[in-house]
């Protein structure tokens, strides 16, 4: 993994994302929705909304970041209404895909814009680099005598 200074849009969001990262998580999705969302079982569209667009991500056919508000299944979402599971692999693929932060970190002005630092994978990072670093961000943010639920 590498550290990166990242330009913020307006909205605070980075305007350029990790594309290891998002297409590992497109992946991650793409195998969620196949394995638990049967095609004849799936009330909201969620196989015909976002398995297009994990292979878009997957395939490079899609400028990223992408706008939150042209994300599918909102309303869904919001009211969750969504098939159990399908939360945690949809929101750390929203969140990558759109540049949100990852992570609060002190923004850097230069010259009148917003950067802020971020950490992209290399190829081969996962999962060993990247889960060390989650659990060492994890004792930073949350000490060493924290224990994460397994919900």
């Amino acid at each position: 993994m590498y550290r990166k200074l990242i330009r913020l849009d307006a909205n605070g969001n980075f305007t350029e994302v990790d594309p290891i990262a998002c297409k590992r998580y497109a992946q991650q999705l793409k195998d969620f929705i196949e394995a638990e969302i049967p095609a004849g079982q799936d009330p909201h569209n969620v196989r015909g909304q976002v398995l297009p667009l994990c292979e878009v991500v997957l395939a490079d056919q899609i400028r990223l970041p992408m706008d939150h508000d042209a994300l599918p299944l909102a309303y869904a979402s919001r009211e969750g209404l969504l098939p159990e599971g399908f939360a945690r692999p949809w929101a750390y693929f929203t969140v990558n895909v759109t540049g949100m932060l990852d992570r609060v970190s002190d923004p850097v002005v230069i010259d009148g814009v917003r950067y802020c630092e971020t950490e992209f994978e290399e190829p081969g990072d996962w999962p060993d680099v990247v889960l060390r670093r989650w659990e060492e961000r994890r004792r930073e943010d949350m000490g060493d005598d924290y224990v994460p639920s397994k919900s």
